[in-house]
């Protein structure tokens, strides 16, 4: 087809955005070029089948080599305008299953409302959804997808995902960091910030909660006490801008409603000004009533909604007297 999208197997190709692969083969006939979308998908044909091998997968460590460093993501905002979203939560909170089953809901176009267009990350995204391609009727959903591990501690790794909107009629490119649960811990402990340093620049933030953890008494309070105190420290960071906070209540098909259990979280976040909104999610189902990938789509809608902004563009106040202006203007640039 004529207007059929470019897309290299190999993620430093610039064929997608120049036209021109950098081995100098003909688009036509370059060995590595996937010819169309369908190609993409045949390349996870079998994630969503019922059942496939019961075979143990080997623990395969996320290589941050399959991922944008900080350095080649802002190479990729200067070219044209990328949402990016920060994505916390404790260990097991539900990150990277999130991530998985929004990439294969839209690989297979099942993600309502959205179209895939082009990935400059295609291994990193195979790569965490090595485990579900391994399905069977006694595993359950914590093993379908791998631990993160980055192999850089210090710099977070970006997943990238170029969108077409149905709705808008636009295109759009997202950066999703997959971090492990470790750093948000590290953040709740010891207030370890310098590796969160994209998180000022987000347009919003998923915080990520295991809502089956917070149906079970024996660990909601602890939950409950470190989100609380995630969402402080989140407050005491992003003092200047502060992104729109989106608490994402995982496992929906394991637990009931859970929503009026975080009254009080939603408190501690509007007083400290954030944007709030709650979306519920089940990236995988151990439920026959709830479908793999309930939620997605919404989320992703939120991610594009109009932002309300808190504070007042004219201030009701009247400026000191004893000031000038311009002085003010530049005691503040």
């Amino acid at each position: 087809m004529e207007n059929e999208p470019l897309i290299c197997n190999k993620p430093e190709c610039t064929l997608a955005q120049t036209g021109t692969c950098i081995l100098d083969h003909h688009p036509e006939n370059c060995p590595d070029r996937l010819k169309s979308l369908l190609d993409v998908d045949r390349l996870i044909k079998d994630v969503f089948s019922p059942k496939v091998s019961s075979t143990e997968v080997e623990h395969v460590q996320f290589s941050s080599s399959y991922t944008l460093s900080v350095s080649q993501a802002e190479e990729l905002m200067r070219g044209s305008y990328c949402n990016t979203i920060g994505i916390l939560g404790v260990p097991n909170s539900g990150k990277t299953a999130c991530l998985v089953s929004f990439y294969l809901k839209l690989a297979h176009n099942q993600l309502k409302g959205y179209q895939f267009r082009d990935s400059k990350t295609l291994r990193a995204f195979e790569e965490i959804s090595t485990g579900a391609r391994i399905w069977s009727e006694d595993r359950h959903q914590e093993e379908l997808t791998l631990h993160t591990e980055i192999s850089d501690e210090r710099s977070a790794g970006f997943l990238h995902l170029r969108l077409f909107s149905e709705k808008s009629n636009r295109t759009f490119d997202l950066l999703l960091p997959d971090l492990p649960g470790e750093w948000s811990s590290s953040l709740i402990e010891s207030n370890r910030t310098d590796r969160l340093g994209f998180l000022k620049s987000a347009d919003c933030i998923w915080l990520m909660i295991n809502g089956h953890e917070i149906e079970e008494q024996e660990t909601r309070y602890s939950i409950l006490h470190k989100l609380e105190m995630l969402i402080k420290r989140l407050g005491s960071f992003l003092v200047d801008q502060k992104p729109k906070l989106i608490l994402v209540i995982t496992h929906i098909d394991r637990c009931g409603e859970i929503i009026t259990k975080l009254e009080k979280i939603k408190k501690v976040a509007i007083d400290l000004k954030f944007q709030l909104e709650v979306k519920e999610i089940a990236s995988f189902s151990e439920n026959n009533d709830v479908d793999p990938g309930t939620g997605i789509s919404e989320l992703i809608d939120e991610v594009f909604a109009e932002r309300v902004i808190l504070n007042d563009f004219w201030p009701d106040t009247m400026p000191l007297e004893t000031f000038r202006q311009s002085l003010r203007f530049q005691n503040n640039s």
